[in-house]
């Protein structure tokens, strides 16, 4: 989960399709499909080092970006736009606790982001708990960031540090501040999940997770793979934070104004 891993290590057939199976089978698809449609060569999805390396590659979404750009601002490509609000919503990989579910969530994590949206989602999750679950904040700087090493506040300190203003008791919070990438985050979880058990009195069975929708998918993976290997199974749900309702084809629309930000959503999703 560091961006673009430099030492690419595959897993074996077996266990690569165990992993794969944790995503619905045509996860893959809609990023294929728009690399075909500008002119680029689709990936395969497979545990080889040279097909892994392809994915991993720090240049592809440096190569797509520019060419995905020219083709929505010159109109020339009209199922562009459907196929990149199609990936953006493959991401968004929920399991929303229904209304009789959420009086028996125990636990809710949050992952460090540069926002506040993740730490408010969070907020509302637990009000409708009724207080009874515990948050786990997570999160120092990301590996991406020069000063992770000297951080004076840490992400999940400056997210728990909001739930507390909102309202949250300081025993229902446990900031988990080592973390700096989405595989370390779910790594911790083991270490702070004790903690929540201390603070509830109680096994941990239910799971909350919530992060950004363009996150979930990668989150839910690293989450679920950490709970396989320590033998931990609980029920596990999983939320996409919004600040506010959103259309995501309105992150595509033609740019005449060399406005940044297009470029940044793009290249974030073809990196998930």
């Amino acid at each position: 989960s560091i961006p673009h891993d430099l030492n690419v290590i595959p897993r074996d057939p077996d266990s690569f399709n165990e992993v794969r199976g944790l995503l619905p089978s045509d996860f893959f698809d809609p990023f294929n499909r728009i690399l075909t449609l500008v002119g680029l060569h689709p990936i395969v999805v497979a545990p080889s080092r040279d097909k892994m390396a392809l994915w991993n590659g720090s240049d592809l979404a440096e190569k797509a970006c520019p060419l995905i750009e020219e083709a929505l601002d010159k109109g020339r490509l009209p199922g562009l736009v459907p196929l990149l609000v199609d990936l953006a919503v493959n991401l968004e990989t929920e399991n929303c606790p229904r209304d009789e579910d959420w009086s028996k969530i125990d636990v809710i994590t949050v992952p460090g982001s540069r926002t506040v949206e993740r730490a408010a989602e969070a907020y509302r999750a637990y009000l409708r708990t009724d207080g009874r679950a515990v948050v786990i904040t997570s999160g120092r700087a990301p590996y991406w960031d020069p000063q992770n090493s000297g951080v004076g506040v840490t992400e999940a300190e400056a997210s728990a540090a909001l739930l507390r203003l909102l309202g949250i008791p300081q025993e229902r919070v446990v900031a988990e501040i080592r973390s700096m990438d989405t595989t370390e985050n779910a790594s911790m979880i083991p270490e702070a999940l004790k903690l929540a058990g201390e603070k509830l009195c109680r096994a941990i069975q239910t799971v909350l997770l919530v992060t950004s929708p363009f996150h979930l998918a990668r989150y839910r993976l690293n989450s679920t793979l950490l709970f396989k290997e320590i033998g931990f199974s609980p029920k596990l749900f999983a939320l996409g934070s919004r600040a506010s309702v959103y259309w995501p084809e309105t992150y595509f629309l033609p740019n005449d104004r060399g406005d940044e930000r297009r470029r940044k959503r793009i290249k974030m999703i073809l990196n998930e």
